[in-house]
């Protein structure tokens, strides 16, 4: 199976991926669904080896935390989906080396707190999904390095503030989308850095009040809802 290029190991009961798995039997692999492991756990360098992998899936297999370098190895990645799991921690270096990825979705988690610096690594990220992931704070600079963000889907949180420079340095940002959340109230530089934004989606949220500048830095916004 040295020639494989796509596997598929859904519902097979794996609770534990040793290090460097994946490296001596798959090295042409390029796709790589491990959803429906509920409870697996990934040692270090578990994906390492997997050089030319470009998707990998780990759906709904009830990961608790993402453990630095926990993608080491995968410099092609441009997909990965963590949907549907009951992840909670975030570590600092957790993407290091995902040079290449372009979607990330990780709607339907346990994220709780958004960290600052929590994507650091993910130079070329296009979009990122955070639907539904009981996010209840975003702390300023949390969304650092992400310079190639285009889209970006916050929707159906349960966030109630958002602070000076939750969004800064998403320099290419065009879509945002933070409805159904909590948000009472906006700090004045919360949309600063938001320069090329055109799409910003807020309805069902608890505002109830909006100051004159809330939205003077979105100089190319032309949908506000």
């Amino acid at each position: 199976i040295l020639g494989l290029t796509r596997l598929s190991l859904k519902r097979d009961s794996i609770k534990l991926i040793r290090s460097f798995t994946f490296s001596e039997w798959t090295p042409e692999l390029e796709f790589l669904d491990l959803s429906l492991n509920y409870g697996v756990e990934f040692e270090a360098d578990a994906f390492r080896g997997l050089a030319k992998l470009s998707t990998l899936f780990l759906n709904s297999s009830g990961i608790k935390h993402l453990a630095s370098d926990t993608f080491a190895g995968l410099d092609n990645l441009d997909t990965l989906s963590l949907r549907y799991n009951r992840i909670g921690r975030i570590a600092a270096d957790a993407f290091r080396g995902l040079t290449r990825l372009v979607w990330l979705y990780m709607y339907s988690n346990e994220i709780g707190t958004l960290q600052s610096g929590a994507f650091l690594g993910l130079h070329n990220l296009n979009t990122l999904s955070l639907v539904e992931d009981k996010i209840g704070y975003v702390e300023a600079n949390a969304f650092r390095g992400l310079a190639q963000l285009a889209k970006l889907y916050m929707n159906t949180n349960q966030i109630t503030v958002l602070v000076n420079d939750t969004f800064a340095g998403l320099h290419n940002l065009d879509t945002l989308k933070l409805m159904n959340n909590r948000i009472r109230h906006i700090d004045a530089n919360a949309f600063s850095g938001l320069a090329q934004l055109a799409n910003l989606e807020m309805y069902s949220n608890e505002i109830s009040l909006l100051q004159n500048d809330t939205f003077i830095w979105l100089e190319s916004l032309n949908t506000l809802s």
